[in-house]
């Protein structure tokens, strides 16, 4: 239900080299004004979560979340992670700096 490229193993690798290893959260943020966003963090699984191993790291879902995401793929772009699903997100169509006053009025 998880997969991850090279990429995104190679940089997760080197955030802990140096570190303990911790389970990673695939998690649905609500976002502020781009709107919905998968996202990841560090945090303990929960009851009410499903978990995988995927290149030795555990990744933890929400069991609501996961049926409604799968499959959920995790990579690694020039601006950070990237996580796509088959979740579909209405966007607003407006960015947080519209014509640099943070509103949709241009």
């Amino acid at each position: 239900m998880i997969t991850m490229t090279p990429q995104a193993k190679e940089k997760i690798d080197q955030y802990f080299a140096d570190k303990d290893v911790q389970t990673i959260r695939v998690f649905l943020s609500q976002g502020g004004c781009s709107g919905p966003f998968l996202g990841l963090a560090l945090d303990d699984a929960k009851d009410a979560d499903e978990t995988f191993v995927v290149d030795g790291y555990t990744f933890a879902v929400d069991k609501e979340l996961l049926e409604q995401a799968k499959p959920i793929a995790i990579d690694m772009g020039p601006m950070g992670f990237s996580i796509s699903s088959s979740l579909v997100f209405e966007r607003s169509g407006c960015g947080c700096s519209s014509c640099g006053t943070g509103g949709c009025s241009c």
